[in-house]
């Protein structure tokens, strides 16, 4: 009699599928960690240039690899000079069909943590003028 041996998973997967959802969580880790990376590195440059984020202020990174970050530093510094018009011309760079990028999916770890970022950013700031500090 021929006996067959069958392994039983957790949550009723097979060996397979159990692997794969491994090697996913490991990808949103490793993006995780890139990400924490970026962020102490981050720190350490505006340290380094004296500009520390103060009162657990919150911060976003942006890299160079990302090809919407150029156009977003060079508005950013338009919108602080107040010259509206100027950073205008250059958001609509980002509406350039020639612009091609590879779009993060809604459950992206990196998408999840920016929006987070900017939620904490918006609460900070808000909690800031409140208090008097603005």
């Amino acid at each position: 009699m021929d006996m067959q041996t069958h392994v039983i998973e957790p949550n009723g997967l097979n060996a397979g599928q159990t692997v794969e959802k491994l090697q996913a969580k490991i990808r949103t880790l490793e993006t995780v960690i890139d990400d924490l990376q970026a962020e102490v590195k981050a720190h350490g440059q505006l340290k380094d240039g004296g500009v520390l984020p103060k009162d657990n202020e919150p911060f976003f990174v942006l890299v160079a690899r990302d090809p919407f970050a150029p156009i977003l530093v060079d508005a950013w510094a338009f919108l602080r000079m107040g010259r509206f018009t100027e950073a205008q011309h250059v958001l609509n760079r980002l509406l350039n069909p020639t612009l091609v990028v590879d779009p993060q999916m809604s459950d992206d770890p990196q998408i999840i943590n920016a929006f987070r970022i900017g939620r904490y950013m918006a609460d900070w700031f808000k909690a800031k003028i409140l208090n008097g500090a603005g």
